[in-house]
């Protein structure tokens, strides 16, 4: 299929756990919460680049990744990508297998980086206290909303999910008070 002035092509990730029939509940909240590419293009207007396409005439025009950034940069570069006018494609049939994060640690480490990211690109945007309580409130809605996700079948899997969640909160409530206090950015 021939799109004209497609900017990029964001494909389906597909998360997969260590035992398929007994996902831990990192796992659950990665996969749940991730790559979730079929919004990203609707409605944040980027692509993952876990699994992206685009053209070396479109780098041309829009400009690179901004490397300064240490997470985020696909988010960035691909709402650049909108400004320009281009289209962005999301094509289900182009799959990708991905781990899903299994440890805390992994998961730490993705969520002090990705805080990082959000911090360093809307620093000078933010109301960090604003955004820091945000991240304190417990996430009603949210979890309302997420909880009816069929991949949580029972109360205990659901459960699992509002923990991790509060605790993801928490750690990014934590960064980015630690960044607005001189702390440096940390890489992964």
């Amino acid at each position: 299929m021939e799109i004209p002035n497609c900017g990029l092509v964001a494909g389906k990730v597909e998360f997969y756990s260590k035992e398929p029939d007994r996902p831990t509940a990192i796992e659950f909240y990665d996969m749940i919460m991730f790559m979730d590419q079929k919004r990203y293009i609707k409605r944040d207007k980027f692509g993952a680049t876990a699994n992206m396409f685009t053209f070396a005439s479109v780098f041309a025009k829009v400009g690179l990744f901004n490397e300064k950034l240490k997470s985020g940069g696909d988010g960035e570069w691909g709402k650049r990508v909108f400004a320009y006018g281009y289209k962005q494609i999301y094509a289900s049939d182009a799959r990708v297998k991905h781990p899903a994060r299994s440890s805390l640690s992994q998961l730490h480490k993705k969520v002090v980086r990705v805080a990082g990211g959000h911090y360093e690109r809307d620093r000078g945007n933010m109301n960090l206290g604003q955004e820091i309580l945000k991240r304190l409130r417990p996430p009603v809605k949210f979890l309302r909303w997420r909880l009816s996700d069929e991949r949580l079948q029972g109360n205990k899997e659901k459960l699992m999910f509002v923990f991790v969640t509060i605790f993801v909160n928490y750690l990014t409530a934590w960064e980015m008070l630690r960044l607005q206090m001189g702390g440096r950015a940390k890489r992964s």
